[in-house]
């Protein structure tokens, strides 16, 4: 097998390649919703030929003779201090969605493998990040094989076995927060982004500009509560805020992609921090069961986020709580 650049001769095959590997994953996955209305024909057709020609993206095809046996389309992503991504993403990378990365053999994916990393190097990118739908172990354990490592992981929860909100540790309220929880949200997000800096490998800046957190508080604290809520805990006693948690409802069109693995209607929660002095001792929790208890009033059926495989705290927390694996992405430091 080898990899060859995607040109027009095999875009219309790689279409029914990718068409046939989500239909097979989001059947897979089943209930909920997953899988967009109609064929979808349409939906993967403009993903594919959106890798064509472009200068910010690239695709490959995988050839077994004249056969298509894989597909993956690469976006080269060079972020600025201001940009939100910033935040939790490494500043250059190359990456391969979960929706643009279809293989089904180990041989496939060294063949891609052989193409990919040294286009990254060649555009300067020091970090490759490719994910993988849940059913993939096959796929993924070729890529950990060429020497790639788990980073990321975006899990799910489902909602009706949710055991309920306990209580709050003594002398922590949590609370919606307010325009005047700005500079504490801020500060804790901060310390939240130069801890994955400093204590994981995922390759995010340690030099967060105060105003890119700034301005995405402002924008939670402002943010519809039909859809949005931003929570704090707070210290009681001093008035200090010791935590904050961000849910959102995310609603995803019939013209999304997406849809082939994840539902059309689901909750997510975003940037979960608490202040290293009150690590330990409920906190997390608390907020978590206030997001669950929202999210429930709000008749959401399942809960998504995200977490960096290696950081010590985020990845127990979230895996004691219920949350299992649905996209792994895996990288690699060229």
């Amino acid at each position: 097998m080898r990899a060859t650049p995607l040109d027009d001769m095999h875009v219309e095959a790689a279409v029914r390649y990718c068409l046939a590997q989500l239909r097979g994953t989001a059947d897979r996955l089943g209930g909920r919703g997953v899988r967009p209305p109609g064929s979808g024909h349409d939906l993967v057709s403009m993903m594919v030929h959106g890798f064509a020609g472009t200068l910010d993206r690239a695709g490959w095809v995988v050839l077994d003779g004249s056969t298509v046996r894989g597909f993956a389309g690469a976006t080269f992503v060079d972020l600025t201090p201001d940009d939100w991504r910033y935040t939790f993403m490494p500043p250059r990378s190359m990456s391969i969605a979960a929706t643009a990365c279809h293989l089904d053999t180990t041989e496939a994916v060294l063949a891609l493998h052989d193409a990919v990393r040294p286009a990254a190097a060649d555009r300067g990118m020091p970090r490759l990040l490719i994910a993988s739908a849940p059913d993939a172990e096959t796929v993924r354990a070729a890529w950990r094989g060429a020497g790639l490592r788990p980073d990321v992981v975006m899990a799910v929860r489902d909602m009706s076995n949710w055991p309920g909100a306990g209580s709050s540790p003594a002398g922590i309220v949590v609370r919606t927060a307010a325009p005047s929880d700005v500079d504490s949200l801020t500060d804790l997000a901060l310390e939240e982004h130069r801890y994955h800096a400093t204590h994981t490998k995922s390759g995010t800046s340690p030099d967060q500009p105060r105003e890119t957190s700034r301005r995405l508080a402002e924008q939670a604290v402002s943010a519809p509560p039909e859809t949005s809520y931003q929570l704090v805990a707070e210290d009681a006693a001093s008035g200090a805020v010791v935590g904050s948690l961000l849910g959102m409802i995310h609603i995803l069109g019939d013209d999304q992609v997406q849809r082939f693995l994840l539902p059309p209607r689901y909750g997510y929660i975003g940037l979960t921090s608490v202040t290293a002095a009150h690590r330990g001792g409920g906190v997390g929790r608390a907020l978590v069961d206030a997001a669950m208890n929202w999210f429930a009033n709000h008749q959401v059926d399942s809960v998504f986020l995200h977490y960096v495989v290696d950081n010590p705290l985020s990845a127990r927390f979230w895996t004691r709580l219920g949350f299992a694996a649905r996209i792994h992405v895996d990288g690699v430091w060229l």
